[in-house]
């Protein structure tokens, strides 16, 4: 940075269950690129987590500038280092001023009523309300025109105000020198970007957070955005996961990317994920293998009707060994994303649903049903951050928690 004028600060604190390094990319990354194209180079940027930066040097980094306000990325599986970040800093410099967003406040609001943040993101784009909290900060703007929050007031959340959405043209980007990419890729084992092509979903599947963090109707981003920037990465980088919720729900704009891959990026291999009710297109499959799709995952999540009913999922089970062998032909292969400990679920179901995946040479990448909505009446830290989709205690009779643990891993029963 030239000059290094720090004004405001942006963290992702360290995770203490789970890490999921595609938030980095996306909650991190690319609102971090939205920020610097307005605040030049007045913001810091910590990512804790990927960086393994302590406490002391936090504290040590923040206190050699005038800081004037810090946006905190709060998860459920970073909540006590959230929380201890924000208690902190305000023992330092009680005129501080700091803004909860990410997950968590959407999940919880009245969580935040016993912490020192002085504002949760709950509406609208986190980019906007961040801008307009730090001008806020500055004293460029009052209170009303923060977009998206709830201030903190006396144990009370005050002051709503109406969130705002970004034109999709201002999406942020990733960018190789604002954040650790390559610790990034080392923690994952993977040198790949992730690149977040949707936001919002019009499918409201209780066990996901998109349509409740990004709403119902679903925005894409401009193509031409994206081949602009991957002609800044593509010599470093030749594999990016796309992060859709469902990747071919728009069959126009695939043709078109996929177009746009084939002929300036024939070097780069993609991956995408989708439901399974939205694979019906052979020629489409063809054509996304041809522009370098490698994998598709699938929202498989159980094999019986009973734990389909239960997560309000509606496509046919009948239909998914013809839907597997589709795209597996094309080339590309199958990773089904599958949950343990879904309502109704017994170990019968779980045990079928992986033979039967098996049998058909699909990858299986498994998680545990995870409740959000009880989380609310949580009010410890501890057990709130076990709402992170791998260590969540989702009982079910006949699988103890330490078997779903060695499921998540091993992927088979003893």
């Amino acid at each position: 940075m030239n000059g290094e004028i720090y004004k405001y600060v942006i963290i992702w604190p360290m995770v203490s269950t789970t890490r999921h390094l595609n938030y980095h990319f996306t909650l991190f990354g690319e609102i971090i690129d939205y920020l610097d194209m307005r605040f030049r180079d007045e913001i810091m940027v910590i990512d804790q987590d990927a960086e393994n930066i302590d406490m002391f040097n936090i504290i040590k980094r923040i206190s050699k500038y005038e800081i004037r306000g810090i946006a905190i990325c709060v998860m459920p599986e970073n909540v006590r280092n959230s929380f201890m970040i924000a208690r902190s800093l305000k023992e330092i410099n009680k005129d501080i001023k700091i803004l909860a967003y990410g997950h968590l406040p959407f999940l919880h609001k009245s969580l935040f009523l016993r912490s020192d943040f002085d504002a949760i993101h709950i509406a609208g784009d986190p980019e906007r309300t961040i801008e307009t909290f730090f001008e806020y900060c500055s004293c460029k703007s009052n209170m009303r025109d923060v977009c998206g929050v709830g201030f903190i007031h006396n144990g009370n959340i005050d002051c709503i105000t109406k969130g705002e959405l970004i034109p999709i043209s201002e999406w942020g980007f990733t960018r190789i020198n604002r954040v650790p990419i390559m610790n990034y890729c080392k923690l994952s084992g993977k040198h790949r970007l992730v690149i977040n092509i949707t936001r919002g979903c019009p499918f409201r599947c209780p066990h996901c957070l998109v349509h409740l963090t990004q709403g119902n109707n679903e925005r894409r981003r401009e193509i031409l955005s994206i081949k602009n920037y991957l002609y800044t990465i593509y010599k470093e980088f030749n594999q990016i996961k796309i992060w859709a919720a469902n990747f071919t729900l728009d069959k126009d704009y695939v043709s078109s990317f996929c177009q746009m891959m084939f002929n300036n990026f024939p070097e780069i291999l993609w991956e995408c994920a989708t439901r399974v009710d939205l694979i019906d297109d052979l020629s489409l499959l063809k054509l996304m293998y041809s522009s370098g799709c490698r994998q598709i995952s699938l929202g498989v999540e159980g094999l019986s009707q009973n734990e389909l009913d239960a997560i309000n999922k509606n496509y046919k089970i009948s239909t998914l060994s013809d839907k597997i062998k589709m795209i597996q032909s094309t080339g590309i292969r199958v990773k089904a994303c599958v949950m343990i400990g879904i309502p109704r679920q017994n170990i019968d179901d779980v045990k079928y649903t992986f033979s039967f995946l098996q049998s058909h040479d699909v990858l299986i990448r498994p998680t545990i049903y995870t409740p959000y909505d009880k989380m609310e009446s949580i009010e410890s830290l501890e057990l709130i951050e076990r709402f992170d989709r791998k260590t969540y205690n989702s009982y079910m009779e006949g699988l103890s928690f330490f078997d779903m643990i060695r499921l998540l891993d091993l992927k088979t029963f003893s």
